[in-house]
């Protein structure tokens, strides 16, 4: 892919944010492009391929936000960074003269997302490679930032357990903080379906003693 990419445009700069994903993955894809996004230039495009099932209802499109531009499948793994970011438009990328005409049935990556990327850094048109459709029109994405809250017990998701064991849950600190008038060093039950622990809210590491269990603001501000 970042051989397609120089090909066409030699000045390109080309990051990795991770190669790391889970394969078919699109749940825990989808997380650290939000996590990241954010730190990049404004302007710079982001290609995802995490396809399962390529070639098959793997709608190429380009999302517009207000700073960005997301390059991947239709399955849910661009919506979170993008919407975050706020989407300003959409478009399925079906000019075929954009792709690469040895197009393989499996490696989209290489034959579709980056020459569709390489056109944009080109400066192509985005109508010449697509067609604008509307934002209602995608596939939905399994990551979603929600909880609800009843009788002071606010309920989230996992969204996922990194391999240091902590558990990603699907809000924001500060909000779930707030909306529980909690401060750091308060205690809280913390239950699942098979029992009820203790825990601590803390800054950091350092302040709790081992073998506790800490609830904290990780480095994209949600909870853990």
């Amino acid at each position: 892919m970042s051989a397609v990419i120089t090909s066409e445009c030699p000045n390109a700069r080309i990051e990795v944010i991770t190669h790391d994903i889970p394969s078919y993955d699109v749940r825990k894809a989808s997380i650290p492009l939000l996590m990241a996004y954010k730190f990049f230039p404004k302007g710079t495009i982001f290609v995802v391929v995490v396809v399962p099932g390529v070639g098959i209802n793997s709608k190429p499109l380009i999302v517009i936000t207000r700073n960005y531009y997301f390059v991947g499948p239709d399955n849910g793994v661009l919506l979170p960074a993008a919407l975050d970011d706020g989407v300003e438009e959409v478009y399925v990328a079906d000019n075929e003269r954009y792709f690469r005409r040895a197009l393989d049935s499996t490696f989209h990556g290489r034959d579709i997302y980056a020459p569709i990327a390489a056109a944009i850094i080109n400066g192509d048109f985005i109508e010449s490679i697509g067609k604008r459709i509307k934002i209602d029109e995608l596939v939905n994405s399994e990551v979603t930032f929600q909880h609800s809250i009843e009788d002071g017990c606010v309920t989230v998701k996992v969204l996922y357990v990194d391999k240091y064991g902590n558990v990603k849950l699907s809000q924001y600190f500060e909000k779930v903080a707030k909306e529980l008038n909690l401060s750091i060093g308060d205690e809280v039950n913390v239950c699942s379906i098979y029992e009820c622990v203790k825990a601590y809210l803390v800054n950091d590491f350092s302040t709790s003693s081992p073998d506790t269990l800490v609830i904290y603001e990780d480095s994209s501000a949600s909870l853990r």
